[in-house]
């Protein structure tokens, strides 16, 4: 099992690793938030994480493309809940900026004073 995930230079984050390819990013996603990172992880208390908070909440979205023509989707994390997208033809659905909710059009938002961004580039 090889997780192409890292942490960044500054520790704000996580990245991938520029690994040829990432196989399995939703199943690695939900182990790393479980195991490693959110609160009350099974690795809190085990010997090499004295150093861990164990306390984070993990918010972000990766644009994601494989080897296959069409094979495009989105891995959606909000407050530490894994999802993901394809994307639908047409119009993108979009993103409140600020709660990374998916809004259905473009002048809607859920959050005052938030922008939205596509989902998908047009």
């Amino acid at each position: 099992m090889f997780c192409e995930r890292e942490p960044t230079d500054d520790g704000s984050g996580i990245q991938w690793n520029r690994a040829e390819k990432f196989y399995d990013p939703t199943e690695w996603m939900h182990h790393l938030i479980d195991h490693f990172l959110k609160p009350g992880t099974t690795a809190r208390g085990h010997p090499g994480f004295e150093h861990f908070t164990f306390d984070h909440v993990l918010n972000g979205v990766i644009d994601a493309v494989g080897a296959e023509e069409g094979d495009e989707w989105q891995l959606i994390v909000q407050n530490n809940t894994v999802t993901t997208v394809e994307p639908e033809r047409g119009d993108p659905d979009r993103m409140c900026e600020h709660c990374l909710r998916i809004v259905r059009s473009e002048d809607a938002s859920c959050c005052a004073d938030a922008e939205t961004t596509p989902l998908w580039p047009a």
